[in-house]
């Protein structure tokens, strides 16, 4: 019988870990709710090798995936951490007598200052885990902890221990405000393997931390008063930092408010703005609250409050009844309206369908009226948007009408709408201008609705011009013209009542401004080239230019009827006073400057009117025109517009850019002088006042002479300096009578070749004979030394 000796070595299972602590942590972009780790673990050994994590709880804020399995021979394995802060429960009230918290000694989270890490279940918090025979005394520190008494809790430098295992689920709130202390959870994982040493297992350390995040809003409510409804409000918050590290948010997304940044970071100890935009949909109260999450700390709440007023307009004239006017000519009526509520009011008058009618507003109206810009848009069929800013602007098209022989705007031509903007509690002197082009009556209810109560601005569709009814709906056409109807008569009420019935086929704008409005054209009897003569702005000459003013317009006028007809040709007046216009306007060319021509059918005359302005403003005048012998009331009124102003001179540039340059070398830039109504001038230029600090020279290569003759003239501008310089000086040109008109001139010298990068790529040759200068010049200094 034979034996056989079996030696063999009893070794303890063990694997071997990547790492022994595992640091948790949210990034200031990360919103998850959670943050994962991965752990390694390794398997040495010629066999397989069993394996499970021990956790105290499944439900505490650390998990691990998977909990246990098996690794193969020679291999490796991960565990996934994942830490959930949410699932922490909200630090419980210590006892004040005798109760001690149940705190496991292997999974707390300790809530202290931001920035520091206190573990539970070891005597002294700075060495760390310690092993698992010491958790009585883990245990016996916590408990003393929490009998602390309750004052003792609510201090920033106290700790509380919370279990891992207690509670069912997250706790937003409770983490919110143990992160506003600064909240680290701490943890660890036993592993536990098959045929292991049980003496010492290996752990890992579970840290996770919340950053403290004390984000306050600057405000602590929004209230924007009165606000216009359906009109989006606009308001600046501020979000300040009252931390010592970096901060993220995110805004909750809330159907009545739009916030832009919605989410950001602010640094330490510092601000950012946020924009909110707004748009009440129904009159009353707004309410609203904006609501910000803070990464590691309190939800922020900020009210914002408004109130919703529905304007309310009305035109402070009962109707509108232009008196009769002829083809060709203009009358104009007051149209004031008036914004009766604490906020601002967008109106819209639409007369597409009106192509004789215009709105006119005075540049000195709106200005006297506290406004920046003119409150009134005019848009075109095409989109098209100007500026009703002038009287002028308005009655250039009375002019276009009168040029087509009086028959009025081509086929399928189109009138404007009108955008208009008030103020809250205010008034708007507006005149509605009448320019008939067919002999007919028009009678309409002024189509002006409230913009910010709803009506929108619907595609133009260009139409014909057609007589509007007053029984007939906004846009509706007319095949037979009526008469005007008084407002308020039996009449008028049946036609309002049969406009009523009609208006299934055309709606009626809502909340429509309707004032009645009535005119009629009328064929005249004498036809007048131009009814305006407008000289737009001219320059006032001085006293010294002999001679006319240059500034004349001619205008013809022919006999309209089948008869002899008397004309005459009154003298410019303004407001009734002849002497006001004195040697500002003159007619020059009549037979009969006092009396009446005799025109034949067909018959015609001409004449001139001058323009001499005095001023720099404004001069607006009216010619009466008296026909059949009568001067007791002008038969029509030529309208008479122009402008003084005084000789300027301008510039080809804005500004005179010189290039930079290295230093010793000259930088040299040319503008041009524009001559606006100077006959002849000697240009005096007054230099900045410090030029030895400052070396810029002026230079005219033609001379310093502009006039008539010459009416642009160059300057060279240089510079050069031998030190590193950046400037902008001003440079005045004067006239004879000492009026400065300035133009900036701006320059650099550098010895940095990043400064005049563009000065070297462009004339790299110019830059080596500058060294070579440079050179010789060190030389000779060199040598005389």
């Amino acid at each position: 019988m034979q034996s056989i000796d079996v030696v063999a070595e009893v070794v303890a299972v063990t694997l071997e870990l990547s790492t022994e602590e595992l640091m948790f942590a949210f990034s200031l972009d990360n919103w998850d709710d959670y943050v994962e780790k991965s752990l390694i673990k390794e398997n040495t050994h010629n066999f397989a090798v069993e394996y499970e994590w021990v956790l105290l709880s499944q439900n505490a804020v650390f998990v691990a995936t998977p909990a246990s399995g098996t690794i193969k021979p020679k291999s490796s394995s991960s565990v996934v951490v994942r830490w959930t802060p949410g699932n922490a429960p909200p630090p419980a009230a210590p006892k004040a007598k005798g109760g001690a918290a149940d705190a496991p000694a292997d999974a707390t989270a300790t809530v202290g200052r931001p920035g520091t890490v206190k573990r539970s279940g070891s005597k002294n918090d700075s060495k760390g885990p310690q092993p698992a025979a010491s958790g009585t005394a883990a245990a016996a520190d916590s408990a003393k902890t929490a009998a602390a008494p309750a004052e003792a809790a609510t201090k920033r430098d106290s700790a509380v221990t919370v279990s891992l295992t207690a509670g069912s689920g997250p706790d937003a709130a409770a983490v919110a405000d143990a992160a506003a202390l600064g909240c680290q959870h701490t943890g660890f994982m036993t592993l536990k393997v098959k045929g292991g040493a049980d003496v010492a297992p290996k752990k890992v350390m579970l840290l996770g931390e919340l950053p403290a995040g004390l984000l306050k809003f600057k405000e602590k409510e929004v209230n924007l008063g009165p606000v216009p409804l359906h009109e989006q409000q606009t308001s600046v918050v501020q979000l300040k930092n009252y931390g010592n590290a970096e901060a993220s948010f995110r805004v909750h997304q809330n159907s009545q408010l739009q916030v832009s940044p919605d989410r950001g970071h602010v640094p330490a100890e510092g601000a950012t703005e946020l924009e909110l935009l707004l748009t009440p949909q129904q009159p009353g109260q707004f309410a609203a609250t904006l609501e910000v999450e803070v990464r590691g700390g309190k939800p922020l709440k900020l009210p914002i409050r408004a109130e919703a007023v529905l304007p309310s307009c009305h035109v402070a004239e009962g109707a509108l009844q232009f008196p009769d006017t002829f083809i060709g000519g203009s009358s104009q009526l007051p149209l004031t309206l008036v914004n009766t509520t604490p906020v601002p009011a967008t109106l819209i008058c639409d007369l597409i369908q009106q192509p004789e009618f215009d709105i006119m507003l005075s540049r000195d109206a709106w200005a006297g009226a506290g406004y920046t810009a003119c409150p009134v848009q005019k848009i075109g069929a095409n989109g098209e948007i100007s500026t009703v800013g002038s009287k002028r602007a308005s009655k250039r098209g009375s002019r276009r009408m009168t040029s087509q022989g009086g028959k009025g705007p081509p086929a399928g031509g189109s009138g404007y709408r009108f955008l208009v903007q008030m103020k809250p509690s205010s008034q708007l002197p507006l005149q509605l201008i009448y320019r008939p082009s067919r002999p007919q009556p028009v009678s309409f209810p002024l189509p002006m609705v409230l913009h910010n109560a709803g009506a929108e601005m619907e595609p133009v569709q260009a139409a014909a011009p057609t007589a509007v009814s007053a029984s007939s709906p906004v846009g509706q056409r007319s095949s037979t013209p009526s008469k005007p109807t008084k407002p308020g008569s039996a009449g008028s009420q049946g036609k309002a009542a049969r406009a009523t019935a009609d208006a299934t086929a055309v709606p009626e704008p809502p909340r429509v401004l309707a004032v009645p409005v009535s005119a009629t054209g009328v064929v005249p009897k004498l036809i007048v080239s131009k009814t305006t003569i407008d000289f737009e702005s001219q320059v006032v000459r001085s006293s010294q230019q002999p001679g006319k003013s240059p500034y004349v317009q001619e205008v013809y006028a022919r006999n309209n009827t089948e008869g002899l007809l008397q004309v005459a040709i009154g003298n410019p007046s303004i407001q009734g006073d002849s002497n006001g216009c004195l040697g500002v306007y003159a007619i020059e060319g009549l037979e009969s400057p006092q009396g009446f021509t005799s025109l034949e059918p067909g018959e015609g005359f001409g004449f001139t009117i001058r323009f001499s302005p005095k001023d720099a403003r404004s001069y607006e005048a009216s010619v009466p025109v008296h026909t059949d012998g009568n001067k007791s009331a002008p038969y029509m009124q030529l309208s008479l517009l122009g402008s003084g102003i005084l000789p300027q001179l301008t510039f080809s540039a804005a500004e005179c850019l010189l290039p930079p340059v290295p230093l010793n070398v000259t930088s040299r830039a040319r503008f041009y002088v524009i001559n606006g109504g100077y006959d002849n001038l000697e240009l005096t230029v007054r230099l900045p006042p410090d030029t030895s600090r400052l070396p810029i020279s002026l230079g005219f290569p033609e001379g310093n002479l502009i006039g008539l003759a010459k009416d642009r003239l160059p300057v060279d501008v240089t510079f050069c300096c031998s030190r590193p310089q950046s400037f902008t000086a001003m440079v005045d040109f004067l006239d004879e009578s000492g009026r400065a008109f300035s133009i900036a001139v701006t320059g650099a010298t550098d010895s940095c070749s990043l400064t005049h990068q563009p000065f070297m790529q462009v004339g790299p040759g110019l830059i080596w004979g500058f060294v070579l200068m440079t050179a010789a010049s060190f030389d000779q200094t060199a040598e005389s030394v």
